[in-house]
């Protein structure tokens, strides 16, 4: 290994390991749980402190809850328990999706939330992207007195009131035409902005600048308007200033293994093609075994009752081109490696004497011509 291969190995394990320390920073403090109650796959994250409000959090169509985790990240930096989960037929969740899975799974991260220590059951709220924003905005309507605060985020469909649900917030990216058409759809319908939230008729929409459907989950700004919505509605006064970098952490993870792949392939390769190579072979060799397959392969077309010539050339051509008399001249000239005349080898084989052939047998077809490698 050369100096300077061994030098972008030795940076690239520095990186692993600064990487793992901030994957590792990122959940200082916090209680990490996975959990699975009735087949639902969940991931519980929370501070190590008491009477905490609890959110639930719902991932989107084609998501799972690892892409939520920004969001439960925050929130518990903050103070809040977080549960998030994979619905049917997403993530790890090998249920098949069905009309009713959203609300039935939400129904069982909702009291697994409960079973938490530490988690104040007056205090819950709802987050929820895309798919989960219909469903969480579905389950504070429908369950209005059970949560205080629903924050969706690029929204889908649900009927809304200037009642219900409690404390709507609505989320949108910059570059989410259709949802940020249909968020302004909901908020009127919703009654409009408004600060009341004292008693549940707060309604806010947030457009979260350069962001499009996937890239508002990663945003800081989108987090943010989500804690403070939720410390605003619970009165929670955050010192916190914990902005979720675990995606920088990954990506530098991802290059230091490159760097340590590109430092190591070249060295393994070249092993393995040392131990992989075939001494040379000199042309005396090849042109004897050359010799030794024409035979062969003359041998085993020439009919018994025929002389064959043998001229010892090295071909590889098809066998059918050799039957006419054109071909085999011009297969001859183009022969790249020739042996010279001497070695040219006639073969006349016995014909069994005609007295002793029986009648059926005294016909002789005629011999056909010499067949020329």
């Amino acid at each position: 290994m050369t100096r300077q291969r061994f030098s972008v190995l030795l940076i690239a394990l520095l990186l692993i390991l600064l990487s793992w320390w901030g994957v590792a920073a990122a959940r200082s403090g916090l209680v990490v749980r996975t959990l699975e109650r009735d087949r639902l796959p969940m991931l519980y994250i929370a501070p190590q402190r008491e009477m905490m409000p609890g959110v639930l959090v719902a991932h989107g169509f084609a998501g799972s809850k690892q892409l939520m985790s920004g969001y439960a990240q925050v929130l518990a930096h903050a103070g809040y328990a977080v549960m998030l989960w994979d619905f049917s037929g997403h993530g790890a969740n090998t249920t098949p999706l069905e009309g009713v899975s959203l609300q039935k799974d939400l129904d069982i991260a909702y009291k697994t939330l409960l079973e938490q220590p530490g988690v104040d059951p007056t205090r819950l709220a709802l987050l929820g992207h895309s798919m989960g924003s219909g469903a969480v905005m579905s389950a504070g309507i429908s369950n209005a007195e059970r949560f205080a605060a629903t924050i969706a985020i690029s929204p889908t469909g649900a009927v809304v009131t200037p009642q219900v649900p409690h404390n709507l917030q609505l989320q949108a990216g910059g570059w989410e035409g259709r949802f940020i058409t249909n968020a302004q759809r909901l908020l009127k319908e919703a009654g409009g902005e408004s600060k009341n939230l004292s008693q549940g008729r707060g309604r806010s929409l947030v457009i979260v600048p350069n962001a499009e459907h996937i890239t508002i989950l990663f945003r800081n700004i989108s987090h943010q308007a989500a804690r403070q919505w939720l410390d605003a509605t619970f009165g929670v006064q955050s010192t916190s200033s914990y902005v979720d970098r675990r995606m920088i952490w990954y990506g530098l993870h991802l290059l230091a293994w490159l760097m340590v792949l590109g430092s190591v392939a070249p060295i393994a390769l070249s092993s393995s093609a040392d131990s992989m190579k075939v001494p040379p072979r000199s042309l005396v060799e090849v042109r004897v075994e050359a010799l030794k397959g024409s035979l062969l392969l003359a041998l085993h077309f020439a009919p018994a009752t025929t002389a064959f010539v043998f001229r010892p050339r090295l071909l590889v051509v098809p066998l059918p081109m050799l039957k006419t008399r054109a071909n085999r001249q011009a297969l001859a000239e183009a022969t790249t490696v020739d042996v010279p005349e001497s070695t040219t080898t006639v073969a006349k084989l016995p014909v069994p004497s005609p007295q002793k052939q029986p009648k059926a047998a005294q016909k002789v077809p005629p011999l056909s011509p010499p067949l020329v490698l």
